[in-house]
């Protein structure tokens, strides 16, 4: 009876090892990744209630500050943290200062459908002014934060409210929003920096105790556990179950994909209040005084210089029968519109069609978590076997 306690004991031991080291450590790393790339769409989408920085509104900034977004290029170094921007109309300063810099992959422009583009392999790279070593003249950023007077001199700056965000792309001013949007957000949230360190020292941790055990007489059986146990991070790429690891591939991809397309059918929406998601017409005033006009129309038109854009999600009759077209209203005398308000056609209703896109993402990660237990008990059950053959 003494033994069969000490048993249970020493595999509840293995049990909590595992999934200290396998699921929480790494699980809390992807709860950590995808809100820290959700706030960085998050960002982007609040930064459109923000005017342009222009003269008028340098020549207005109050002493507290007021937030602005900024298109710029690269223009000049000051001093180790200073750099000046400019748009080809207006120069500002920018205090980089422990600000967090995120660099754009290259990606495809987004066409219709979306799916049809690829997904990028890369996700924005997050550093910092103090490791990147050199940028080319003309280097185009985009600024969201707050402009303040600093010893009499107007820049952007880090502040305790605000902090600032800053991105360096390379695409068009007009493609920004939707690139950033489409890349941002990590490949795989369960493989994140606290992930492998945390497999290596929880697969030592279990092989020396399947170590320890087998030194014990009558402790074979959890000894063989904690091996497996000690497995578990290569378990997955042995025959015959890798093939539901590439099932879990190619769905876990998929759901990325379909998350994508939630938020990039939602973009247009930013501009506007809740009340005019389901209305057949709605526009807004642009901070720079802009119209911008969401409207349902049928059969769906080509925006003058933008896309149709539609979801890899199956199409039903009732879905393409109506568009909702976003366009861009400028007041005379303005050469050019907030490049971040797209001319583009949703074919069918985007709040809709974003809330399928998440269902069906939800779905295939599950599935992908499924084809992953699969995997582990295929293979576990045979290596299991294996084991407590060489070890009897």
């Amino acid at each position: 009876m003494i033994l069969q306690v000490l048993v249970y004991k020493h595999l509840i031991l293995i049990v909590l090892l595992g999934g200290l080291f396998y699921a929480a450590v790494p699980g809390l790393g992807a709860f950590w990744f995808r809100h820290k790339w959700r706030l960085f769409r998050r960002t982007l989408v609040r930064s459109v209630n923000s005017p342009l920085l222009d003269y008028k509104g340098l020549r207005r900034v109050p002493a507290e500050g007021s937030l602005f977004r900024f298109f710029g290029a690269l223009q000049a170094l000051e001093g180790s943290d200073c750099i000046w921007l400019s748009d080809g109309a207006l120069s500002v300063r920018v205090d980089l200062t422990g600000v967090p810099i995120y660099i754009l992959p290259s990606a495809p422009d987004l066409q219709d459908p979306i799916g049809e583009t690829g997904y990028p392999e890369e996700i924005p790279a997050r550093t910092s002014w103090k490791e990147i070593f050199s940028l080319p003249e003309g280097t185009k950023m985009f600024l969201f934060g707050k402009v303040v007077t600093t010893d009499g001199k107007i820049l952007f700056k880090d502040t305790s409210d605000e902090q600032l965000f800053a991105v360096i792309y390379d695409c068009s001013s007009r493609a920004f929003f939707s690139q950033a949007i489409w890349t941002g957000r990590q490949r795989n949230e369960y493989w994140n920096p606290a992930t492998p360190g945390s497999l290596t020292v929880g697969s030592f941790l279990l092989f020396v105790y399947f170590y320890l055990l087998l030194q014990q007489p009558y402790m074979k059986f959890p000894a063989g556990v904690a091996l497996l146990f000690s497995l578990v991070p290569i378990i997955l790429f042995f025959p015959p179950g890798l093939f539901f690891y590439y099932v879990y591939r190619n769905l876990w991809k998929r759901a990325r994909v379909f998350r994508a397309e939630r938020d990039l059918l939602k973009l247009p929406l930013s501009y506007f209040p809740e009340e005019c998601s389901n209305s057949h017409y709605c526009e807004e005033k642009l901070p720079d005084g802009s119209l911008y006009v969401m409207e349902e129309k049928s059969p769906c038109p080509t925006p003058e210089g933008g896309v149709i854009r539609s979801t890899s999600l199956p199409s039903t009759s009732k879905e393409g029968s109506v568009c909702y077209v976003f366009r861009l209203k400028v007041p005379e005398g303005k050469s050019s519109g907030d490049p971040m308000a797209e001319n583009v056609a949703v074919s069918g209703n985007p709040l809709h069609l974003s809330r399928k896109s998440e269902a069906k993402a939800v779905r295939l990660e599950i599935f992908s978590l499924l084809a992953v237990i699969s995997d582990l008990l295929l293979n576990g059950v045979l290596l299991f076997f294996a084991i407590t053959y060489l070890i009897r």
